[in-house]
């Protein structure tokens, strides 16, 4: 009797394990380790080789920031000389101001 109660626990249990892995597996990859670990390997190289890229790059980008930073010094050292020989010329006169306009109205006879 005990022996059919333990099965009655048992099943059930069993049954509700099978199918919650196969719903994990849709959502999870249920591989072996050694898989993970292959690939892990190879991506530690791909981390290194970035690393690598990344450096030069910095580095291009310390020397780029370096020669904008030389060329901005050196264009605003030649607008300053330009500025110092050039001489601005006077300003034009002020144009005449329009006529005021009194309120009288006046008819000019046309021939």
């Amino acid at each position: 009797m005990q022996f059919l109660s333990v099965i009655k626990r048992v099943i059930p249990f069993v049954f509700a394990v099978t199918i919650g892995v196969l719903i994990a597996s849709i959502f999870v990859p249920l591989s072996s380790p050694a898989e993970s670990f292959k690939s892990s390997f190879k991506n530690r190289h791909d981390c290194k080789r970035f690393k690598r890229e990344m450096r030069g790059l910095r580095r291009e980008n310390v020397r780029l920031t370096m020669e904008n930073e030389e060329l901005r010094m050196t264009v605003e050292r030649l607008n300053n000389m330009a500025s110092e020989v050039t001489v601005t010329p006077p300003m034009p006169p002020a144009p005449p101001a329009p006529p005021v306009y009194d309120g009288r109205v006046t008819f000019e006879r046309v021939r």
